[in-house]
């Protein structure tokens, strides 16, 4: 039975994806030892030894057949495989490197089927993602700033001698000292800016990612 493996490591995670016969498996290994444990499941895999006994942490398996839609995000760099029917649960595997289509493209080459490759715009919320996670960080780190600012304009002063983060404290203070209360509101004002700018531009001009579906007569 012909066996092709991918690997992802990253750190206390492995990600092995695993096609055998008319099957694709994904397993994932959390933990301290994911990386010896992860080269311990790839030489059992290559031995024919069944992926759900080897003790990953979870193992999804799903019929090559089934897959009614693959696609790889617009950084060619996650892939996605989803069965057909509305239960399925979508496998992802995040490859090494930019190689999503080429996995994909192995995959569906045992499924018996003709699949047809195209380019899908992203989803509004997906456009919006980076920058919404990038901006509660931001705003966090404003949030910080401003309210040191704020300390040291009331004549608070700010303790950076005592409890944690004393390096983050330090570089609030000195930031906050150079900026003051007006500068520090003109950078939260540019920053929001530029956010809502590059979200806007991602939303006009979206992302795009391939899709593979099945072929129609």
């Amino acid at each position: 039975m012909d066996l092709q493996l991918w690997t992802k490591a990253e750190q206390k995670k492995c990600t092995i994806l695993a096609l055998r016969g008319d099957e694709v498996h994904c397993l994932e290994i959390r933990g301290d030892n994911a990386h010896q444990d992860a080269a311990r499941m790839v030489e059992a895999l290559q031995q024919g030894q069944e992926p759900s006994g080897l003790g990953a942490t979870t193992v999804s398996t799903i019929k090559v057949g089934s897959i009614a839609q693959a696609r790889a995000c617009p950084d060619n760099e996650i892939v996605e495989l989803h069965p057909e029917g509305t239960d399925g649960k979508v496998m992802k595997f995040p490859t090494t490197g930019k190689t999503a289509g080429d996995v994909i493209r192995a995959v569906l080459a045992r499924s018996g089927r003709g699949y047809q490759e195209g380019r899908q715009n992203i989803t509004a919320f997906e456009a919006m993602a980076p920058s919404i996670g990038i901006g509660v960080v931001v705003a966090f780190m404003w949030g910080l700033l401003y309210l040191t600012a704020s300390d040291i304009e009331s004549g608070k002063g700010v303790d950076v001698e005592h409890g944690r983060r004393r390096g983050l404290k330090e570089l609030l203070a000195w930031l906050a000292g150079m900026l003051g209360m007006k500068g520090t509101m003109l950078v939260g004002g540019g920053l929001l800016a530029l956010l809502i700018l590059w979200a806007a531009l991602r939303l006009i001009k979206r992302p795009q990612r391939t899709v593979w579906t099945p072929a129609t007569a």
